[in-house]
């Protein structure tokens, strides 16, 4: 049974809870991080040996906000998750499963989010990014966190 009173942040507080539950030291965690074509990330992370992960926040449950995002994003990270909030996420999960479309190189994984937990839906699978897009990012992220990356 779904307990609807702790599935009820806002947008701002499920990126504020991804960006805690991500703060580790091997980690470098940025919210809201643009990267280029005026894209925004709700939360990139950088582990140790520079992986690169994007987070993209959902309160609701749209299918074309879903699938844009998916393919806006998969080019930019390693490896991208879709948080939503928990009531979306177990009401929806398979339809939200079944955007994944490997034979285009996109692979994503699902978070579940509510005011009590974070759990692992679907774990994402990762690619590389291609060197010139990898170049730009770096310099980004250079920027906003004022320090150079670890790899």
């Amino acid at each position: 049974m779904i307990n609807e009173c702790n599935s009820d942040l806002t947008h701002k507080e499920i990126i504020s809870e991804v960006a805690r539950y991500f703060d580790k030291p091997e980690n470098t965690v940025i919210t809201e991080f643009r990267i280029p074509e005026r894209r925004r990330a709700d939360v990139l992370v950088v582990s140790n040996d520079g992986q690169i992960t994007i987070l993209e926040c959902k309160q609701d449950y749209r299918p074309r906000d879903i699938q844009h995002s998916v393919l806006k994003y998969s080019l930019w990270c390693n490896k991208l998750y879709l948080v939503m909030n928990r009531v979306n996420a177990e009401l929806h999960y398979e339809a939200v499963k079944s955007y994944w479309t490997p034979r285009r190189n996109v692979a994503y994984g699902i978070y579940a989010i509510d005011r009590l937990e974070m759990r692992l839906l679907m774990p994402a699978g990762s690619r590389q990014i291609a060197p010139e897009v990898r170049s730009v990012l770096d310099a980004s992220i250079q920027k906003r966190v004022q320090r150079p990356l670890v790899r």
